[in-house]
């Protein structure tokens, strides 16, 4: 009786929110229906034992066929501009949503309470209950599913999503927990049947087979929920949830189908991969598009900013240049992987959190590579050379070929290639041998003291003057240098380009020696005199006579 009571005034309620909701908008459809919902609900009242499941099942129909068309109505005025109407829908959609969660509530309520009364039934029993729970299973989890409806609805009406879609995760979070741990009861109770000796006599064996019937046709059940409770995820858009369930109640199902249990579960996966598949499909197929476009417009991207930047006079190098569009590639490349890895439905903001833990224990473990990083940016800062330029650095010598933020590559003279961390070139002194236009030669020539002083001074001056690759403005400067132990030091200083330094270097030696032979001025070698002094030993006295 008091079970009738409950029912009885929450079909009551139902009809004068319903009563409330048809005056308000006026649908003949939504009215007829509250009329028969009005006509059940007085025949509930006096309804005996026998007719009130017949009018309790009717009452379940005529609520859903209403919800129903609320929301075909509601559908129907987001598309109008009418903004009173719309008002009226919504008002009528809210007051149907509320009623639809309470029954959903109310239905799991008497679910559960029906499943710890199976515990302590008979065999005839809970062959009543497994029916009833069935039953209320059927109808809660249509409610879901309009709910879900619901939801859907309100994204249609530019209202917000509110606690309704929170609402239906966490029931069907709920609801799959529970199926699960059912599942992996169920199967320990099988595996220590299994394992257990088998019943002496006809009456124990057969008791036995029929309490393993009875947990495989509970498994199935199991798995059978778990798969709807799978098509709600699913409907929902929450495809890892979906997946797993899904995944489970297959592998249960093809584990129970006996001989053919293999080919039932091929059967199941085969079904479920043919039902997915379009979708995958489509997704890696937007993958692969989503990532050639981007990286074609990273290409794009690189050649317009590397034009830009070549005919901009922003005083930059072109190491700084070809860094500032490396970074500007990638950064197009990066933002094409993310928009593709959130088409696969992986969440994008943990993943980035993810990305920074990452990079901060990198970072703290690499901390010298920081260094020639930092070294790097003050190097692209202040420019003390770029690429192409003649350096001496580190010790060594050599022409700039490449650099990043990490290591500078050069060329030497002798066509090595040495590789050097930023931080050691950035922490020497870096002599950039050809920056400037024009660099000078320091040439040193040595005469014999017996040379002409000023002949010497205007030979290594017509020299000069004659080689074309010597500029006249800054002049070059012939002085005596120095008067040395075997020579006279004459110094001469011309000034060139800085691509033809070694040439000329080399080149106005050459010039300077015949010159000098023709002109009969000697070059000295080294000289050292030596004094050698011999000296005569003291002769011993002569001896006496006596002796």
């Amino acid at each position: 009786m008091p079970a009738k009571l409950f029912l009885t005034l929450f079909a009551a309620c139902l009809l004068f929110a319903g009563r409330g909701s048809a005056q308000e908008v006026e649908t003949p459809v939504i009215d007829r229906l509250t009329q028969q919902i009005e006509a059940v609900w007085y025949l509930m009242g006096g309804a005996d034992v026998y007719e009130a499941p017949l009018l309790e099942t009717q009452m379940e129909a005529l609520q859903i066929q209403r919800y129903v068309e609320v929301l075909s109505f509601a559908r129907e005025a987001a598309e109008e501009d009418d903004q009173a109407l719309r008002q009226q829908a919504q008002t009528l959609f809210a007051g149907q949503n509320l009623a639809l969660r309470n029954r959903i509530d109310e239905l799991n309520t008497q679910r559960q309470a029906l499943l710890e009364q199976r515990g302590s039934a008979g065999a005839d029993e809970q062959w009543a209950i497994d029916q009833q729970v069935r039953l209320l299973w059927g109808r809660y989890l249509e409610r879901l599913r309009l709910l879900i409806e619901g939801v859907e609805v309100r994204a249609q009406m530019g209202l917000p999503a509110g606690t309704g879609r929170e609402y239906i995760e966490q029931h069907l979070r709920r609801q799959a927990t529970l199926i699960s741990g059912r599942i992996t009861l169920a199967l320990e109770r099988q595996a220590q049947w299994a394992a257990a000796p088998k019943p002496v006599g006809e009456t124990a064996t057969a008791r036995r087979t029929e309490l393993e019937e009875a947990l495989t046709g509970e498994l199935l059940d199991a798995a059978a929920a778990l798969s709807q409770v799978a098509d709600l995820f699913e409907q929902l858009g929450l495809e890892a949830e979906e997946t797993e369930y899904r995944a489970l109640a297959i592998s249960l199902d093809g584990r129970l189908g006996g001989s053919g249990s293999v080919g039932s579960a091929v059967a199941g996966w085969g079904q479920y991969l043919a039902a997915r598949a379009p979708g995958w499909i489509l997704n890696i197929l937007l993958v692969v598009i989503i990532l050639g476009v981007f990286w074609m417009l990273a290409q794009g991207v690189g050649t317009v900013l590397g034009h830009w930047l070549t005919r901009v006079q922003l005083h930059m190098s072109s190491l700084a240049r070809d860094f500032l569009v490396g970074i500007a590639v990638k950064l197009v490349i990066f933002a094409g992987l993310l928009m593709a890895v959130s088409q696969l439905g992986i969440e994008i903001a943990p993943l980035l959190a993810g990305l920074g833990i990452a990079g901060f224990i990198v970072g703290f473990a690499l901390q010298d590579s920081l260094s020639n990083f930092a070294s790097g940016l003050m190097i692209l800062i202040c420019r003390p050379f770029d690429e192409g330029d003649f350096i001496d650095t580190s010790g060594v010598q050599g022409t700039v070929h490449r650099m990043n933020l990490m290591q500078t590559t050069i060329f030497t003279v002798e066509n090595h290639r040495l590789t050097i961390p930023n931080n050691v070139i950035w922490g020497g002194i870096i002599r950039n041998l050809t920056s400037q236009r024009l660099r000078r030669i320091d040439l040193v020539f040595g005469v014999g003291y017996e040379a002409d002083v000023d002949r010497v001074e205007r030979v290594l001056t017509e020299v000069l003057a004659s080689h074309p690759k010597v500029v006249d403005d800054p002049a070059p400067m012939v002085k005596l240098n120095a008067l040395a132990d075997s020579a006279v030091e004459f110094i001469a200083r011309p000034w060139v380009a800085s691509a033809d330094y070694l040439e000329v270097f080399w080149d106005l030696q050459k010039q300077v020696k015949l010159r000098f032979d023709r002109e009969g001025i000697s070059i000295p070698y080294p000289q050292r005199a030596l004094t050698i002094r011999h000296e005569t030993p003291p002769t011993k006295p002569a001896e006496s006579a006596d002796k």
